[in-house]
């Protein structure tokens, strides 16, 4: 590639609103194949973004508010090519993208505050939104949106998943089934700070303490779609964080008050005597999390204590 012929090709890439920038050290990014920063060399960020991401750049130009349209581009500056990749599929979208276009405009920041984290992990959002932990205003416009509604399905999926297989997965859950634990699935526990938690799976047997007194013991596994997914708000500051800590010593196990409905717990084959209002305990050693193997199939479980 010659730097004349580049230069004679101003014109055209003029048309595509696209202008040469630093054609001499483009060319030789270029020769060693180096085609991607060749390009950001040639063209600019912006420049880039307009000739690989043609939706991006045509959803910015039509942005007529200067504030905000700068806003927005400062936000794309920062990003890679996946994400670039994901937004552009996004916006080509008959059905949510005119939704994603007027809530960024409404607020630009949703675009890194909402869009990009529902894009990281979605499930954790939908889970937030079912325990009521989800309350920021912006946040509670978008979950009314078809987009949210379609990116957070994969996570319900893959959770729906798990529970199906949850009697072969060895250790542990099959073992406890075949002891006599009984598998019910999204229940409602408040602790007693009186803050609901949503257990995916929920292993529950009656117990006898020594001192002769009855118990449920519940086994409680989460469904996460990365190792990184984030635990629910509630999640956190009832369970994990109480068990996690170092002082005072976190205690042997935390009770919880089961809040589903009756007829929805004998529906799903409760133990004896256990419904709305029983307490459970959960134990230190009988916290899991499942994950995702990257493509929406089961991956691992982890013991987290």
């Amino acid at each position: 590639m010659k730097l004349s012929t580049l230069k004679g090709q101003q014109k055209v890439f003029g048309a595509l609103k696209l202008t040469i920038k630093n054609p001499e050290e483009a060319i030789a990014l270029f020769k060693q194949s180096k085609w991607k920063d060749g390009l950001k060399t040639l063209f600019g960020k912006a420049g880039y973004v307009a000739s690989k991401f043609p939706k991006v750049s045509a959803w910015l130009e039509g942005v007529t508010n200067a504030s905000k349209k700068a806003e927005l581009q400062n936000i794309i500056q920062t990003w890679d090519d996946e994400l670039l990749g994901r937004l552009d599929n996004d916006l080509g979208n008959v059905k949510y993208a005119t939704s994603i276009k007027d809530l960024a405009f409404e607020n630009p920041s949703d675009l890194k505050n909402v869009w990009q984290k529902l894009k990281e992990d979605p499930y954790h959002y939908r889970q937030l939104l079912e325990e009521g932990s989800l309350t920021d205003s912006r946040w509670l416009r978008w979950s009314q949106r078809e987009f949210f509604k379609e990116v957070t399905r994969a996570g319900k999926t893959f959770e729906a998943q798990v529970s199906g297989m949850l009697a072969n997965i060895e250790p542990p859950f099959g073992s406890l089934i075949t002891n006599g634990f009984r598998h019910l699935k999204q229940i409602y526990l408040k602790s007693a700070n009186g803050k609901f938690v949503i257990a995916d799976d929920l292993l529950v047997k009656k117990f006898t303490d020594e001192f002769g007194e009855d118990y449920y013991r519940a086994v409680i596994n989460d469904s996460k779609l990365t190792s990184k997914s984030p635990w629910t708000d509630n999640q956190a500051t009832e369970l994990i964080d109480i068990f996690k800590r170092k002082t005072p010593t976190p205690p042997t196990y935390i009770e919880f008050e089961v809040r589903t409905s009756a007829p929805e717990l004998l529906k799903q084959g409760v133990p004896l005597g256990l419904t709305t209002g029983t307490t459970v305990r959960i134990y230190r050693s009988d916290v899991y999390k499942t994950i995702s193997n990257g493509g929406g199939g089961f991956g691992q479980t982890i013991k987290m204590f």
